[in-house]
């Protein structure tokens, strides 16, 4: 029931929009019927009261030229009991912020936090670095969210409650101790994409959203043990992000890459992955290259060679001599 709401667009800029709403008291009801000439309608829905039999209504539509009621769509909503959630075990170390799995801002009120235990954990909301593998500008470079954040070393269970109400959301147990930085198992092998021709997605990938448990102290760096396949070097995060450690594909092989972890003036191996770079086709070159350019896209291939042009827009080819 506490639950944000949920926005729906649609419609053109061909018509300005109205809307009626029956059984209004279960929901609240944002309704921007844009204009002659915009974008549509966008429509936002919050919870007031569970429904029962009788369900909220709201209709969508617009007059025609001739003063006609035309309508455009129908929403039904069911208001359900607030949404809870379940969290596995939370383990941090001493300073360190993890994002929480679950959405504080679904709710329409503030969440409330009570600790078993004080001192061991606050909670707050606050930006992350996001998880993004491959190497991207496109990406955002944080996540906003509960925070859980690492204070003292102990054990703690969270109680998560709807400020000002009797509801509890969802409980968990938070430990902190002097976790060692790791490679995450779920990185066991990265896959890189390789061509001659050009960058493709996936053809460099961002150390640090390999490790588990990184410290804010220390550095990260990477042991190729064949450096014809691929090369490390620093690259800017995502979109807005600073420079951090990346590793790019140089051809199709596959190497193994050690991690490691300097503090305190000591270097220490964390870990290891797989890396594996494989051949991308030709349509993923064009696909990048596109991704940057809606316009055009300027191509070199070698004499004779022959490529799929298909869907490229418009295209700007340089012949290469061969030799």
């Amino acid at each position: 029931m506490y639950t944000e709401g949920i926005s729906l667009d649609g419609g053109n800029g061909n018509h300005a929009y109205k809307y009626s709403v029956k059984n209004k008291k279960y929901i609240k009801v944002d309704f921007d019927g844009g204009e002659v000439g915009g974008i549509g309608y966008q429509l936002t829905v919050s919870a007031r009261k569970i429904t029962g039999k009788k369900k909220p209504v709201i209709t969508i539509y617009y007059n025609n030229s001739s003063g006609k009621k035309v309508i455009v769509k129908k929403f039904r909503f069911t208001v359900k009991p607030t949404r809870k959630f379940k969290t596995k075990k939370v383990l941090l170390y001493k300073g360190e912020k993890k994002l929480l799995p679950f959405n504080s801002y679904q709710y329409t009120k503030k969440l409330k936090y009570e600790f078993s235990n004080k001192g061991i954990v606050s909670v707050k909301d606050k930006s992350v670095r996001s998880k993004e593998l491959y190497v991207t500008t496109w990406a955002d470079d944080s996540d906003y969210g509960a925070c859980a954040i690492g204070r003292k070393y102990g054990k703690t269970k969270v109680t998560v409650k709807l400020k000002g109400t009797n509801v509890t959301l969802g409980k968990f147990i938070v430990t902190v101790k002097d976790v060692k930085a790791s490679v995450s198992k779920k990185y066991k092998t990265v896959t890189l994409r390789n061509s001659p021709y050009g960058l493709v997605a996936k053809h460099g990938m961002y150390l640090l959203t390999v490790i588990n448990h990184r410290r804010a102290d220390a550095k990260y760096s990477v042991e190729i043990k064949n450096k014809k396949i691929a090369e490390s070097g620093e690259c800017q995060y995502c979109r807005y992000g600073d420079k951090e450690p990346c590793i790019m594909q140089k051809k199709v092989g596959r190497t193994r890459v050690n991690v490691y972890e300097k503090r305190n003036g000591n270097k220490t191996k964390i870990g290891y992955f797989a890396l594996r770079v494989v051949k991308a086709k030709m349509a993923e070159v064009m696909r990048y290259i596109r991704s940057y350019d809606d316009e055009g896209i300027e191509l070199a291939i070698k004499e004779g060679e022959k490529i799929n042009l298909k869907n490229a827009c418009t295209i700007t080819i340089w012949i290469c001599s061969a030799a």
